[in-house]
């Protein structure tokens, strides 16, 4: 039984709590937020120990989930680093490409497993848009669109501080940005457009367009700007030389398949992809193994997002160096 450490008892905090309760190979065993009352709320509904100090999670627990705001994170892993124990961080992987890149550095230096929360790809519609693509079903992928949002969220303030959470492209697209990544491959060119940048974000839309290495183009949607208790919603396009596929999460039969031999329709079995994704962390920590979703994954995603996001400053076109 692997026992895990919480840090951060928020909305994400509540959701990672809530997957470990679903396994049977991991346990909650304590949890620490700044915020005392939050983390005595979760340890009493899944039977956990309130943990005074970072440290204490350390000395006592397995691993760690690692669900606190992206610009205070450096203080936590520095000393998580320090003791090799797994980490399952929340994306995005950091707030800037450079912390993005002490943190790549000091896992490749302490081997420790380390995986982050691109939750998306544990979505059963998500996964099978990449495999039907990567069995060739669809052909040539050449355009695809995406569109992810709802409104503010209110459960924390931090949202609306640009600085701290990047705005409706790093918090939010970049769940667009990873998948498409993930499918279709190397980014050669980023735009993209915002629409507030401030210190007191009240509501926020973005548009980023990625071209591929393979000549694939995609429109990634995300919003902030609904009224508050609209549902959040999802939607994917793609266009293929021998079919499309789309997926809208308001649809009874969410996903559907038009190729050149047949067309139908599905409805996923649901699995909690929170669960699923902890699954995934609580088995690579098992079996001492790479994560599906790596640190080099996660850091390939900031780079396009924040690259999107000096895009969207200076209303213009950014090249990929590298190509990630």
């Amino acid at each position: 039984m692997v026992k895990v450490g919480l840090i951060g008892a928020g909305f994400i905090g509540q959701v990672h709590a809530r997957s470990l309760s679903k396994l049977s190979e991991a346990s909650l065993e304590m949890v620490y937020d700044i915020n005392v009352k939050s983390s005595q709320r979760i340890a009493k509904e899944y039977k956990a120990r309130v943990a005074d100090s970072f440290e204490t999670i350390i000395k006592r627990c397995d691993a760690i989930v690692l669900a606190v705001p992206t610009d205070v994170r450096h203080t936590y892993l520095e000393k998580a680093f320090k003791t090799g124990k797994p980490i399952l961080c929340e994306k995005p992987l950091a707030r800037t490409v450079e912390e993005g890149e002490w943190i790549l550095r000091n896992v490749k230096s302490t081997h420790c497993i380390f995986t982050v929360g691109h939750v998306v790809r544990f979505f059963p519609e998500y996964v099978n848009i990449r495999n039907q693509v990567l069995k060739g079903k669809v052909g040539d992928v050449c355009e695809v669109r995406s569109f992810r949002g709802g409104p503010l969220p209110d459960w924390s303030s931090w949202f609306k501080s640009f600085k701290r959470s990047g705005g409706s492209i790093l918090d939010l697209a970049i769940h667009d940005i990873d998948f498409w990544i993930w499918v279709l491959g190397k980014v050669k060119k980023v735009s993209a457009r915002s629409l507030d940048r401030s210190e007191n974000i009240t509501k926020d839309h973005c548009y980023v367009l990625l071209s591929f290495e393979n000549g694939a183009l995609a429109h990634i949607e995300a919003t902030w700007a609904y009224p508050p208790n609209s549902p959040f919603r999802t939607s994917v396009e793609l266009t293929g030389s021998k079919g499309s596929i789309s997926f809208n999460s308001t649809d009874f039969s969410p996903l559907s398949v038009h190729i050149e031999e047949k067309s139908f329709t599905e409805s996923p079995a649901y699995l909690d992809p929170y669960a699923k994704m902890m699954k995934s962390f609580v088995n690579s920590v098992i079996k001492n193994s790479e994560p599906e979703v790596t640190v080099e994954d996660a850091f390939r995603s900031l780079e396009i997002a924040c690259l999107a996001l000096k895009s969207a400053q200076k209303e213009s076109e950014c090249l990929v160096e590298g190509k990630v």
